[in-house]
């Protein structure tokens, strides 16, 4: 049985990790765990925490002991599959528990990737984002004929809830605050690469895909 490949991405909100980390689950066959897409299915729910985590993310600010419940959940489901994982570091308690949960799990991170963006291009990313409800695929607004349409599968496009100009500041805020704790706990266990962020998405990719040969 082969060991299991286990990377991280860190990095501020609209550096790219999300669509990274796509790209590298296909093609390394990895199981991509992002806190936010999990987040959005609990608030799809519409139930009494759904509510709540929904304000929560309206506000830019999700307990951690919320983000570490899912992460307990989706681990016991992975059996040997490796993963890729983005938005479950971006608080000391949050990566603490990751490592927990890798612990148990007799699992180390192979990889850690810091996608860096400066603040203008993380607020110009987010407030342009455009997400299919149908398909999934992200989008720059200015990029579509269709400012509403899909133009790979023709369905509604959207604004993600959390990406108000608020809530980006907030999320900036709070990442400048904590991102130093998180990168200092994981230097002292792991080492880290440095990705440029400011780049075509293929560029990015090639370059994490060369690290990991």
């Amino acid at each position: 049985m082969k060991t299991p490949i286990n990377i991280l991405l860190v990095g501020p909100s609209g550096a790219g990790k999300g669509t990274q980390a796509k790209l590298l689950a296909e093609r390394y066959d990895l199981r991509h765990l992002q806190s936010g897409e999990l987040l959005r299915k609990i608030v799809a729910k519409d139930d009494e925490f759904g509510r709540k985590v929904k304000d929560a993310m309206q506000k830019g600010f999700v307990p951690s002991e919320w983000i570490f419940k899912m992460i307990k959940e989706e681990f016991s489901r992975l059996g040997n599959t490796g993963v890729v994982i983005d938005g479950f570091s971006r608080k000391l308690p949050e990566i603490e528990m990751l490592y927990d949960v890798l612990g148990e799990h007799e699992r180390k991170l192979n990889y850690i990737f810091l996608l860096e963006l400066d603040d203008e291009k993380v607020i110009d990313r987010l407030i342009n984002r455009r997400v299919c409800s149908a398909c999934k695929k992200v989008f720059d607004s200015r990029s579509l004929k269709d400012k509403n349409i899909c133009p790979l599968c023709g369905e509604q496009v959207y604004t993600r809830e959390d990406d108000n100009l608020e809530s980006i500041k907030n999320r900036l805020g709070d990442y400048k605050t904590e991102t130093s704790k998180v990168i200092d706990f994981i230097k002292n266990r792991d080492s880290i690469i440095v990705i440029d962020g400011d780049r075509s998405i293929n560029e990015v990719f090639e370059d994490i895909c060369d690290k990991i040969k």
